[in-house]
This record gives C-alpha cells, structure tokens and sequence, in this order.
C-alpha cells in the first residue's frame, strides 16, 4: 500500500505530458466504457467515475488541448463490446488511515496556523510575503547572471632568473621576460633580499653613538706592574654586577677589544646571549630614600637566543671600537654564528645574523678561541678546524682539520698572540700541542699520563709560549712546561672546603700578567702563586660558579653565576722590605 508521502513527491511537467500522451494514445486505440453507474438512495454509497486523464486532486496543471477533445467527445461504444474480462472501475472515496508522522504534521499545521491567527496574519498576507520573498530572489538570481566573469589568464612557464642581487629578478640570457600573472603573483610573496628592511638601529649602537661621557667612578685600572705591590686576592663587590634572568647558567664571557663604549658578552645555557654595556658593569648606584636611582643599570642592551643549543663560547675580538660592534659564537648545535649587533629585528628579537656556518664540524662544538682572522674550534666529532674569515667579515674558511684525538676535543687555545702555536685536551686524556710552522707533522708534542680524568680546560701563560695551563675532573690541575713537558712544573691543589665532586667543568686562568692564578670551583675562589703553586687565598661566593674571565682594562675578573655576571676585584698588599 502506497504511503501518504509518494502524495506529495513532485512531479515534473515534461514527465506528466509523456504520460498523458501515453495514456491518450492507448484509449485511440482501445477506448474505454464508462459504465452507468446505478442508481443510489440516500444511504447509499456516493459512487464518482475516474477516468485516466482527469487529473488529480490538487495538480494545478490546466488540462491539454487533447484532453479536452477527449472529453468533449460522446463515447459511441455499447456495453455489448466490452470485452468478456473488462469489469466496471469504481473510485470509491473512503477515510483514509493516517500513518502517525501524518498525524503529528497535521497537528502541527493546525497549531501554526491558529498561532498565526492569534497575530492577525491572515493566509493572503502569508502569500504577499512568500511572493515578495520569491521576487528578491529571482531579482539576486538576474544579477549574478548578468554579471561578466573575469577571463582566467594561463599562466606561462617560469622562466629562470638571476640569482645576483645587483640584477636580481631580471630573466636570464636566452629566456623569455615572465608573464604578467607570475609577476601579480610574485608580488605577494616576500622578496628574500628585502629581509634587511626588517633590521633596525639597536640599542648597542645607541650606546656606542649617542652615549653620553661616563663620569662614574670605575676600579683601578691594572697595577701589577708597580714594584713593591703584590696580589692577595679578589673581593667581590656585591654593587658591580650585571644581570638577565634569561640566562641561566653562563658558560662563556667575553670583553671587547676597546674599554669606551666597549661591551660585555656572555652566553650559555639554552643558546642564550646576554651583551651588557661595559660601563654599567662598574656602576655603583646610589640609595636615595630607599630607592636605587637608577633600577635598570645592570640590564642587558640585548639578550636573544643565538642557538639551537647550549652555547660553548663568545667572542668579541672582531668588533672594532666605532666602527663594527660583532659577535662570534659556537653551540652544542654544531654551527659557528657571527652577529652584527649594531643591527636588530624587533620581529625576530635578535640581531642580524651575517652568517652562519655548519661544516666545520659533523657534531657539536665544545670550545672555540679567536686570534686575529684565524678561529680555532674544537667538537665532539674528535677533531679540531682552524678556520679563516674571509674579509672583514665574511665567511669562514676551513684551512686545515686535526683528527689526532680519539675522543671528544673539549678545549683548544691559541698561545697569546701567536695563531701558529695551539694546544687542546679532550676525554682521551692526552694534552696535545700544535706549532703550524712545522708543514710535516705540526703535532710538537703530546703528553700522556698526567691527567687520570679527561682534560677541559687550556691555556698558554700570556707572557711565555712555553708555559702551559691544563684542567680537567681531576681534584688538582697543572701547569707544563713545554721545554720538558714529562712532568708538570707546578701542581695545584684543591680546596678542601670545595664541595666539587669532580663532575664540574672550571677553567683557571693567568692572572697579573702570569704572576698568579685563579680557580673558581663550586663556591670556593682560590688563587695560587704561579711560581711554586702555592696557595695565597682562599674566599667563599655565594653560589657555584660556572666560567670566570679577566677583565682586560681593570684589575678585577669577572664571575659567572646563574643569571649573574658578578665582579671581584685584586686586593694588594705592598711587600715588606
């Protein structure tokens, strides 16, 4: 039994003139009889003939010109020639069962239309406003066609272009010029020439330029040469510090050639870079009424991260004092950086990075010291590049690898001054020196035995090549003299108050012209008479250190600790006579 819902499936207008075409045919052909049907009383059942080609309840479609004939004409068929089969057809109208989502629709129509009653809409206005509705439609349909589309343009093939910046985005010889489209194109995306618009004036060049004369009182500058004075110690000066709570652990400081207007470097933990004015790192601020009066003197100029990884070493050798302001910089990452801080990206929130090189080593870099053009830079691949910059500020250029350690190289210096003569130290434990003048074999030397743990740290005395400074996990450290370098000429000791396990990287240094030196380890500042190895002082800091460098300018060394750069000056005492 049909559904109620096949009722109301619409019916196209060509399909409904097929069939009524199809039907007016079959009655030419075999007309039917349209029995009488017989007379009923009152009470009987309203009988109602259906034909064929009437059309149904509710179709709106005006009967064709061949229906109308049809029904026009007078059927001349008697019952006689009915055929034996044919019985009369009687459309019997009958209540219908509603199926139950009828039922509910019906309902629902019901109430609708007494709610719309309610507001005194009546059904012709209901039909204005389903017209009107239709109309905006039909008028927005006209619009949309009437509209011209914009021909598509074919874009041509690309054609190769230069890759000069002088001549840049010019084709090459022998191509054809770009279509007009891949230019519109071009011109959306961002041209990779056009990264230096993005650079502007930092505040390290602001320092350098419009930095007003310095007037604040500054440590003594070097006194070791004085005769009838002699080094002590250090005291730090709990005022002269500097500080960026983005860097955590420092493993690298470095000092600008030039003291005015100079800079501070120090970078580490993370891949951060910390540069601090020079002059700031000796100012004293004055407490007025409770309040320091001036609460950022100890900030950085700038801080960024330069790396990927942990950063091994900085270096501010390059910058010339108005002039260049640069940084050189070697990462756990394996990549050497030379930045311009003079120039800074407020997008990328860090200075222009004028380039950056990846194969000099196949694994992270462990140490790197600079000497003139040349850069020495050690890794855990197990070798040592000395590399050249090309320029003033160019590329670096590999000139020559050293593979002879069997492990990672953890430190290499150059001897002071002097780029020909180097030394490194690594977890094979053996102390190696380098002389390039010698073509054959450069290797002068190699000293075994001495260090039971791996070696971290190198340094050459400032004043003699021959001398030699080595560290490593060991509780004590070591200074070699290269003439006979089979025993070491002097060891020092550790602290017995020094909490240090052996597991802390330090690096001592020469101090006073090589008159002295100082160890840094845990919390506890040494310092040793280079002579004999004696120990002349012992002093407590608060918190472990990680790095300690000289300052080049004044008598003091700076600390590392956490995010602090702190600094403690020489004590001197003058000789008895």
């Amino acid at each position: 039994m049909p559904s109620i819902v096949d009722f109301f499936k619409p019916v196209r207008k060509a399909k409904r003139l097929r069939e009524d075409d199809a039907v007016a045919s079959r009655e030419q052909e075999d007309p039917p009889v349209v029995p009488t049907p017989p007379h009923s009383s009152k009470g009987d059942v309203s009988h109602e003939v259906s034909t064929a080609d009437s059309p149904a309840d509710g179709d709106s479609e005006p009967p064709t010109k061949r229906q109308t004939a049809q029904r026009n004409a007078k059927p001349t068929v008697t019952s006689q020639e009915l055929p034996p089969s044919t019985s009369p057809v009687y459309a019997v109208h009958q209540p219908v069962e509603l199926s139950e989502y009828e039922q509910k629709r019906q309902a629902k129509m019901a109430a609708n239309a007494k709610f719309l009653k309610e507001l005194g809409m009546t059904s012709a206005q209901l039909n204005m406003t389903r017209q009107l509705q239709s109309n905006e439609k039909q008028r927005a349909g006209e619009a949309q066609a009437t509209r011209r589309p914009k021909p598509k343009r074919e874009l041509e093939e690309a054609q190769p272009v230069r890759r000069s910046r002088r001549l840049r985005r010019e084709t090459a010889p022998g191509s054809a010029p770009p279509s007009r489209a891949i230019e519109e194109e071009s011109d959306d995306e961002p041209d990779p020439f056009e990264v230096e618009a993005l650079f502007a004036e930092s505040n390290v060049l602001r320092y350098a330029v419009n930095g007003k004369e310095d007037n604040r009182k500054a440590p003594p500058s070097s006194t070791t040469n004085s005769p009838g004075r002699e080094l002590v110690g250090f005291q730090v000066d709990p005022k002269s510090y500097l500080f960026d709570d983005s860097l955590t652990k420092a493993y690298d400081v470095s000092f600008t050639p030039f003291k005015e207007y100079g800079l501070v470097a120090a970078g580490g933990h993370g891949g951060q870079v910390s540069i601090f004015p020079f002059s700031n790192s000796y100012h004293q601020p004055e407490i007025v009424d409770g309040f320091v009066d001036d609460p950022g003197a100890h900030i950085p100029l700038m801080s960024f991260k330069a790396h990927g990884g942990w950063v091994a070493a900085v270096s501010l050798a390059r910058s010339v004092q108005g002039r260049a302001n640069v940084l050189l910089t070697a990462s756990n990452d394996g990549s050497v950086k030379l930045w311009d801080l003079n120039m800074n990206s407020y997008r990328l929130r860090k200075p222009k990075e004028m380039f950056v090189c990846t194969n000099l080593h196949q694994k992270g870099i462990f140490g790197m010291d600079v000497c003139g053009d040349s850069v020495l830079t050690c890794s855990k691949d197990a070798t040592i590049a000395l590399s050249q910059f090309r320029g003033d500020c160019g590329p670096l250029e590999v000139i020559r690898r050293f593979p002879d350690h069997d492990g990672v190289v953890k430190c290499a210096r150059f001897a002071k001054g002097n780029p020909q003569l180097f030394a490194s130290g690594g977890n094979d434990r053996e102390l190696r020196v380098f002389d390039l003048r010698i073509a054959n074999d450069p290797k002068v030397m190699a000293i075994e035995g001495v260090h039971s743990r791996a070696i971290n740290s190198v340094q050459f005395h400032p004043t003699d090549d021959n001398l030699l400074l080595s560290a490593g996990f060991d509780p004590d450290f070591y200074m070699f003299d290269l003439r006979k370098a089979s025993t070491p000429v002097c060891t020092f000791r550790k602290s017995p108050q020094s909490k240090d396990r052996g597991q802390a990287i330090f690096h001592p240094m020469f101090v006073c012209s090589g008159h002295g030196v100082v160890a840094a380890r845990g919390q506890v500042l040494s310092l040793y008479r280079t002579s004999d190895g004696v120990t002349v002082s012992r002093g407590h800091i608060s918190g472990a250190s990680t790095c300690i460098a000289a300052d080049p300018f004044h008598d003091r060394i700076a600390i590392a600790q956490g995010g602090y750069v702190r600094f403690a000056d020489a004590q001197w005492k003058h000789k008895a006579i």
